[in-house]
């Protein structure tokens, strides 16, 4: 998610692109299964995410020590884009399922969380 948040910022020297594309890869090689499993964890962080933002903290399973700086994360995940990030993320599921080429999945998912993940609360 923090890659595709800001893919094209430069980072070390070097653009996050890189590291967006790196992770494609890894991931486009690990098979369908790990690919659903990957996307069904993510449409679960971002359900935390709306719990920590409006919900019962008492109901959230997650925390720092569970996924790295989630606490910092749930501040982009609101009631102005979590309609769309379930949409891009069971359209993703449902294409992995599908047979769909992995890369080129994992590459639009990225563009479609960018643009998501920039809106502002609304």
């Amino acid at each position: 998610m923090r890659l595709c948040y800001s893919p094209f910022h430069e980072k070390d020297g070097r653009f996050a692109w890189t590291d967006l594309n790196n992770w494609i890869e890894q991931i486009a090689k690990s098979g369908r299964e790990y690919q659903k499993l990957f996307l069904s964890f993510c449409l679960e962080a971002s359900r935390e995410c709306l719990l920590v933002n409006n919900g019962d903290p008492e109901m959230v399973r997650f925390d720092d020590e569970v996924i790295p700086n989630f606490s910092r994360f749930t501040r982009f995940i609101h009631s102005g884009n979590i309609s769309g990030i379930n949409d891009v993320l069971n359209k993703a599921h449902y294409a992995v399922e599908r047979n769909a080429n992995a890369k080129i999945l994992l590459l639009d998912l990225s563009f479609k969380m960018n643009r998501l993940l920039n809106v502002n609360k609304g």
